[in-house]
């Protein structure tokens, strides 16, 4: 594992953290100062807790198990998307489904009825199909609707060991799930 490059993360703008006026208490280890009103996080600690958790999942992938890439907030999802498809890992970028883990049947379920609907469409193109523009258009929006919400989770595979969230107080009912 090759050490963490400092510049990039302050190029990267992770040293800006909250308005002073907005600071909680328990983040005083963390804080380097402030200049213009707004906190500096210490990039060395920063650094340091991205090379623990680093290895975690290098630890996690090493024993075949999944790590999913959770964030809904609209800064995020571009990101958690390009997370999952460059480490071939599931994601969830639009809204967490309720169950995901704790009823990992039903999404299975969901996944196998997507990838049906993708079997048709794809076979729609033909002149021969049996199916109208109707139909095809109503299995479009369809299959539309459950990529949007688990075209991520296609290789969703158990168990998981890892769940990596972007804000944990809006993906509640993710973490109340995965803990």
């Amino acid at each position: 594992m090759s050490m963490i490059n400092f510049k990039e993360l302050i190029d990267a703008g992770l040293h800006f953290g909250h308005q002073k006026s907005r600071w909680c208490p328990k983040m005083q280890p963390y804080i380097w100062g402030h200049r213009g009103g707004v906190h500096l996080i210490d990039i060395s600690k920063t650094a340091h807790a991205l090379q623990k958790t680093a290895a975690f999942l290098e630890t996690v992938v090493a024993r075949g198990e999944t790590v999913l890439w959770v964030g809904t907030k609209k800064p995020a999802k571009d990101v958690i998307m390009q997370a999952g498809l460059a480490t071939h890992m599931p994601y969830v970028n639009y809204r967490w489904v309720g169950g995901t883990i704790t009823n990992y049947q039903q999404v299975k379920k969901a996944v196998t009825k997507l990838m049906h609907y993708d079997d048709i469409l794809a076979k729609s193109t033909r002149e021969n199909s049996p199916y109208t523009k109707k139909e095809i258009a109503r299995i479009q929006k369809l299959a539309d609707r459950l990529r949007r919400s688990i075209g991520g989770l296609k290789a969703l595979a158990m168990p998981i060991g890892a769940v990596i969230m972007i804000d944990v107080k809006k993906e509640n009912t993710a973490l109340l799930e995965a803990v």
